[in-house]
């Protein structure tokens, strides 16, 4: 039975890009909510080049391991769970040990930052990001809203409009093949729109690497399905105390992201 995730902001203090952890290894290994093989999306960039793929889209869990002090992130998390946050790097599920990489706060990603065609800071990408992942919170129970959420979360980034199916869009799923009810579409749109104003964000950092696909991190605890004594993973919301726990949030793609 798939349970909805659920995620408890951590109690985790401001601190500046100098003193974030470096992550040494990413390795994901299997779809977080179930086989997503078959929740292709087409992803189009009107006028946008860069905001185009073809591929599965689902949530994403394995391990990462960090290196060094500082931050809020140090150790292992496994499980871990992310979301892509690219459309032009590559990787493949299952991933092995992938190296070089580092943490970056998402206001300091430079991917963010006005490069994407989305007119808005990375400041603005992170805060916008940080909403949509938790109004998230609870939200996200299958493979289909796995795949709706991830959808979300490159319309924000490549994006200034809050639909995916918005005239103004440059950025939509049409793959009717996949997704005969444009239920991703439509999933989509319903997590903007609810996330639009919330009084309530996650903040934002990325596992990003010169190489291979960028993911997402971020500074909640992480609840999904399943359990594992000490990773932070439970079906239901833990202490307070457990909230110091460092979290990711899961995430999407083919065997291989390819390159636009």
């Amino acid at each position: 039975m798939k349970k909805q995730l659920s995620l408890a902001l951590a109690a985790v203090a401001v601190i500046g890009a100098s003193g974030l952890a470096r992550a040494t290894t990413v390795n994901l290994s299997a779809w977080t909510y179930g086989d997503s093989w078959g929740h292709v999306v087409d992803v189009v960039g009107r006028n946008n080049p860069a905001a185009s793929d073809h591929g599965a889209a689902g949530g994403f869990m394995g391990s990462v391991t960090f290196n060094g002090n500082g931050g809020p992130f140090s150790g292992t998390i496994d499980p871990f769970m992310t979301y892509c946050v690219e459309l032009t790097q590559d990787f493949y599920l299952p991933s092995g040990n992938m190296k070089n990489y580092k943490v970056v706060g998402g206001s300091a990603y430079a991917e963010w930052n006005n490069a994407n065609g989305s007119g808005l800071s990375s400041m603005q990408v992170a805060n916008r990001l940080g909403q949509l992942m938790s109004y998230a919170d609870g939200r996200i129970a299958n493979a289909d809203q796995s795949t709706a959420l991830q959808l979300a979360i490159w319309n924000v980034i490549y994006n200034n409009v809050d639909s995916v199916t918005d005239a103004a869009s440059i950025f939509y799923d049409r793959n009717v093949v996949s997704d005969p009810t444009n239920f991703y579409d439509r999933y989509a749109n319903e997590l903007l729109a609810g996330s639009l104003g919330w009084n309530q964000q996650y903040t934002m950092y990325v596992l990003t690497s010169p190489t291979t696909q960028d993911f997402l991190l971020t500074d909640g605890l992480n609840h999904a399905r399943g359990d594992s004594a000490g990773a932070g993973i439970r079906d239901v919301p833990e202490p307070a105390s457990l909230a110091l726990v460092a979290l990711a949030l899961g995430a999407a793609a083919a065997t291989r992201r390819r390159r636009a």
